[in-house]
Parts: C-alpha cells; structure tokens; sequence
C-alpha cells in the first residue's frame, strides 16, 4: 500500500510551528507496512488543499491529512467534495 501524507497549517508552512506529527505519522505508517511516498505541508487555503488533496488521491492508495484543527470552516466543508471523486 502506498500513502501520502499532507499536514494543513499556515504555522508550519511558514515554520511557526515545527510539524513532528507528520514524522511520527511517516514512522507509525512505515512500521505498519505502509510505504509512505510523499509528505507535503499546505497553508490554510482552501483551493491549494483541494488542488493537493485531489492530486494525492489520484495516485495512492491511502492519504492522511495532519493538523487543520483551527476554525477553517471553508477547509473542512471542501474537503469531503474532493474524497468523493472517483478513482482512476
């Protein structure tokens, strides 16, 4: 199986915040079996992550989203619309 990971912050993208979550996220997929291939770190807006989400699930079987906890009604209402895509 093959995953990639996307962690959603303005904070880490601008280095604010230091994203260990993705990294542990990486070595807990990694023990499991999983082979993570990529990690990207996205600001808070809610097209780039669309754009990143609808990239990430048109090529891996698994896509793990990190951080977004703030108040970003926009980011949370989209992204459901972008997981029910079909697959190729």
């Amino acid at each position: 199986m093959q995953a990639e990971l996307i962690a959603v912050g303005t904070e880490l993208l601008l280095g604010h915040t230091i994203d260990t979550d993705s990294a542990y996220a990486s070595r807990e997929l990694a023990a499991s079996g999983i082979d993570v291939l990529r990690r990207f770190t996205v600001g808070d807006n809610p097209a780039r992550l669309e754009e990143t989400l609808r990239l990430a699930l048109s090529r891996s079987d698994l896509v793990v989203l990190i951080g977004g906890l703030g108040g970003h009604a926009k980011i949370d209402a989209r992204v459901p619309d972008a997981g029910d895509q079909p697959r190729p």
